[in-house]
């Protein structure tokens, strides 16, 4: 039964060790599968591993697709869940690779990280400006011996580099849930209307998204994103549309031509924002723009390290307080 669950003698001895070596060695799906088993509900899960249950969900069943076979049943009646043959398997092999590595821990617990370290961190370019200079502040303060390497791009392009290695950690929006990658903590942020303080619609205290849609527009490129809008917008002939990857460039032409952009801005303190433009809050869901994600790739030396902590810490200050998981 999942109540009888125990990590091995080692891991009841270092419990802060041990969750580093489930991040260290299981990577996320397994980490979520031994946390949901400990648990025995994915709400329970969420509040060990500080992790949406729906995030939770998707990497389980992931690893059950991966598997061939289900790892959980309902029970009957409650809101509960049992391990099936399949998944009490995994989990006794999960708990031992477990314990064994952080034995291996232990043994190298204390040494200090090698001098002369490089962290690399992809983001896109409206984090990047908004964010990322106070996170390098941080880091800088924290760990002068640390060099960067910052890689600017689309989050699909960003999460395929750390599947690869060639990025550390990735913070961005709209990241795809996949195998290979630890998400730290989402974040759901509030979406609005950028324009000039003299627009229009500048003096209104929310807005919707067909309230726009009569005035010149600058949107993503990604049909991920301005596919829904343009369905939400009564659209006329004579508006111009402007698309583009850059979330900076649409700043840049709302401030030029008095158009409106549509953004997530966590360094927002108010509703002023570069060049004394304006972000006048959205009444529309946009869940593709609000869910801000931390990630890594499992399995990495970066994870639950101070650096990590020092990333969600700046963001968490750029959102005005720390928020619980958000489910998606």
């Amino acid at each position: 039964m999942l109540s009888m669950f125990s990590y091995g003698e080692h891991s009841q001895d270092h419990p802060e060790m041990t969750a580093f070596a489930e991040t260290l060695m299981l990577g996320a799906p397994l980490r979520y599968f031994l946390a949901t088993a400990r648990a025995g509900s994915f709400r329970g899960a969420s509040d060990l591993v500080h992790i949406a249950p729906s995030s939770i969900l998707r990497q389980i069943t992931l690893l059950e697709e991966s598997l061939g076979m289900p790892l959980f049943v309902r029970r009957r009646g409650r809101n509960t869940l049992a391990l099936t043959r399949a998944g009490e398997t995994l989990l006794e092999h999960a708990i031992r690779i477990q314990d064994e590595v952080t034995r291996g821990l232990g043994a190298v617990h204390g040494l200090n990280r090698e001098t002369g370290s490089r962290l690399v961190i992809g983001t896109s370019d409206a984090l990047a400006h908004d964010v990322l200079p106070d996170i390098l502040s941080a880091l800088r303060q924290a760990h002068p011996e640390l060099a960067f390497d910052l890689q600017i791009s689309e989050p699909a392009a960003l999460i395929r580099d750390l599947v690869s290695g060639t990025i550390d950690v990735v913070f961005a929006y709209d990241v795809v849930p996949q195998i290979g990658v630890t998400t730290l903590a989402e974040f759901r942020l509030p979406s609005s209307a950028v324009m000039q303080p003299d627009h229009p619609l500048a003096g209104r205290a929310a807005l919707t998204l067909a309230e726009c849609g009569g005035f010149p527009l600058v949107l993503p490129m990604n049909p991920i994103y301005w596919g829904p809008i343009l369905r939400k917008l009564p659209r006329r002939d004579d508006t111009p549309l402007i698309r583009t990857n850059s979330w900076l460039l649409m700043r840049d032409l709302v401030t030029r031509d008095n158009m409106i952009a549509f953004q997530t801005n966590p360094g927002a303190r108010n509703r002023h924002i570069d060049n004394g433009l304006v972000c006048i809050p959205l009444r529309d869901p946009m869940a593709n723009y609000s869910v801000l994600s931390v990630c890594l790739r499992d399995g990495t030396e970066t994870t639950r390290t101070p650096f990590t902590t020092i990333i969600l810490n700046t963001i968490r200050q750029h959102i005005h307080a720390a928020r619980e998981p958000s489910d998606k």
